[in-house]
C-alpha cells in the first residue's frame, strides 16, 4: 500500500529522492510543474516505514484525484491532466551475437588493425626481444647462412682459443639490461648457471688446441687464449649464427667494439688470423664463413700472417710444425691406438 508523507518517513523519502526534507515539504504542499516528472513516477512502498504509519495509510487512503497531495506523497493516483512522458528505450550495452556485426566497415577495419598489430608485435619480440638461455633453445629457423640470426650479449667466460660463453641480452640497454632491477647480468657462477649461457664457437677459424681430455696442448694455445680473453671477456658482442655443431655450440661470426670503447666493430676471427693466432678452418665438412667473400678475406689474412711469420707461423718453416687440424687428427689417432693397445694387452693377460 502506498504511503503518505509523515514526520516519521519524511527523512527516508527525502534521502531516496536526493532532496532535502524542507524542499520535500514544499513540493508536497505546492508541487511545481517542474517537479511533475519526478512526482509522476510510480515509486514502490518505502520498506523502512513503521507499522503504525503503514496501518494509518491503509485505514485512510486519499481518493481525491485533484488534490495536490498525490503519489508519491499520498496513495492516490496522479491527476488526469498531469504531464506524461513516453517510455525511453535504451540501446543494448553489449554487441549482438551475430558475426555479421563484426564484418561491417568500421568494425572490420578495427579488427584488422588489432590482428596485424598483435602479429607484428609477436614477430618483433621473437626477432629482437626474446632471450635464449641455451644454444638448444634457438628454433631451427635461426640457422640460415644466407640470412643468419643475430644474438647480442655479454661474454661471461673464454674457455678456448676459438670459443666462449655468451649471456644473451636481447635489446641491450634499451630493453633494460644492466640497469633494471629484474634484468641484471649475473657475474657469479651460481647466477650464470641459473640463467643459462650459450656456448659459441668462432666460425671459419681453428685455434691451437689446449690440453684437455688427457691430450697435450699445442704450441701457441696459451697465446691465443690470452688474446681472446683480453679481447672478449666481460665485453658486449654481436654474433651472426650460421649453424649448431655436434657439441651444441653455435658456430657464428663475432664482432666486438674496438679497445677503449670505440664504435667501430671488428670481426674477431679475422683479427686472430691477421695476428697469426689461428688458421682457416680446414675440415672436410662443417666449415662456414658467412659467404664466399668472407672466406676469401679469411684466407688472404692467413696468407699475410704466414708471409710475415706472425704468431703460430713463426716456426712453420721448421720441421715438426703442424696446423691445429693436423694436431687434432694426430692426437685423435694416438688416443684411438692407445685405447686399442690397452684392450689388446688386457685380452692377452
Amino acid at each position: 500500500m502506498l504511503q503518505p508523507i509523515t514526520s516519521k518517513n519524511i527523512y527516508a523519502i527525502s534521502f531516496s529522492l536526493r532532496i532535502s526534507p524542507q524542499r520535500l515539504s514544499r513540493l508536497h504542499t505546492n508541487p511545481s510543474p517542474g517537479a511533475a516528472r519526478t512526482l509522476n513516477m510510480r515509486w514502490p512502498p518505502w520498506p523502512f516505514s513503521s507499522s503504525s504509519s503503514s496501518g494509518a495509510s491503509e485505514s485512510s487512503p486519499s481518493k481525491d484525484s485533484t488534490s495536490s497531495s498525490w503519489w508519491p506523497f499520498s496513495p492516490s493516483d496522479p491527476p488526469k491532466d498531469s504531464p506524461s512522458f513516453p517510455p525511453t528505450s535504451w540501446p543494448s550495452p553489449s554487441p549482438p551475437h551475430d558475426l555479421s556485426y563484426w564484418f561491417t566497415g568500421p568494425n572490420l577495419f578495427g579488427l584488422t588493425v588489432i590482428t596485424t598489430s598483435l602479429l607484428l608485435t609477436r614477430k618483433l619480440y621473437t626477432l629482437y626481444l626474446r632471450r635464449y638461455a641455451l644454444a638448444t633453445s634457438l628454433p631451427p629457423t635461426a640457422y640460415k647462412p644466407s640470412k643468419p640470426h643475430t644474438l647480442f650479449g655479454t661474454v661471461t667466460s673464454v674457455g678456448d682459443g676459438d670459443g666462449f660463453r655468451l649471456f644473451h641480452t636481447p635489446g641491450g640497454k634499451l630493453a633494460g639490461w644492466g640497469w633494471l632491477p629484474w634484468r641484471k647480468i649475473p657475474l657469479d657462477r651460481k647466477g650464470i648457471r641459473a640463467h643459462g649461457t650459450i656456448s659459441v664457437r668462432l666460425a671459419g677459424i681453428d685455434a691451437p688446441e689446449r690440453s684437455h681430455f688427457g691430450k697435450p696442448k699445442q704450441e701457441g694455445a696459451d697465446e691465443a687464449l690470452a688474446w681472446l680473453k683480453k679481447r672478449l671477456d666481460g665485453r658486449k658482442v654481436r654474433c651472426w649464427v650460421y649453424k649448431k655443431d655436434q657439441y651444441d655450440r653455435l658456430v657464428a661470426s663475432v664482432r666486438c667494439a674496438g679497445f677503449g670503447g670505440g664504435w667501430w666493430a671488428r670481426d674477431v676471427g679475422l683479427m686472430m688470423l691477421n695476428r697469426g693466432l689461428a688458421t682457416v678452418y680446414e675440415a672436410k665438412s662443417g666449415g662456414v664463413f658467412g659467404g664466399r667473400e668472407m672466406e676469401i678475406r679469411y684466407r688472404r689474412a692467413e696468407g699475410w700472417a704466414r708471409a710475415w711469420r706472425r704468431g703460430i707461423w713463426r716456426g712453420s718453416m721448421g720441421d715438426g710444425w703442424e696446423s691445429p687440424r693436423a694436431f687434432k687428427e694426430r692426437t685423435a689417432a694416438a688416443g684411438k691406438g692407445g685405447k686399442e693397445g690397452k684392450e689388446e694387452h688386457g685380452g692377452k693377460s
